[in-house]
């Protein structure tokens, strides 16, 4: 699911299935520690507001932007903000895959004849 986040006046991309790489997670490791080296922890510690996995999530942004910058070197940046800008782009996301998921021939309550 490609999220769009807001952020400082442009909208990035972010899609965790294909943008959290192996590449990209043992880079994160290299530079933050074992934990961010897994997919799935990666993306909770940054739900949860974790620093160093939102600014993981925030460096692959820029790397998918064609803005590389060095993990360990993310400008300080506010983290209610970012994790705002991260739900709204998610939020927007969900909505309009269930808009494309939806056919307006059916019906839930159809009931197929036994």
């Amino acid at each position: 699911m490609r999220i769009n986040i807001d952020w400082d006046g442009k909208t990035y991309a972010f899609d965790p299935d294909t943008d959290l790489t192996v590449g990209r997670l043992r880079i994160l490791k290299n530079a933050f520690g074992d934990p961010y080296g897994r997919y799935v922890r990666v993306m909770q510690l940054a739900s949860e507001g974790d620093a160093d996995a939102l600014v993981g999530v925030y460096w692959v942004m820029k790397q998918v932007a064609g803005e590389p910058v060095d993990p360990r070197r993310v400008p300080d940046f506010a983290v209610g903000t970012f994790m705002q800008a991260f739900e709204a782009g998610s939020a927007a996301a969900e909505a309009e895959e269930g808009e494309q998921g939806v056919d307006p021939t059916s019906s839930s309550s159809d009931a197929s004849p036994a």
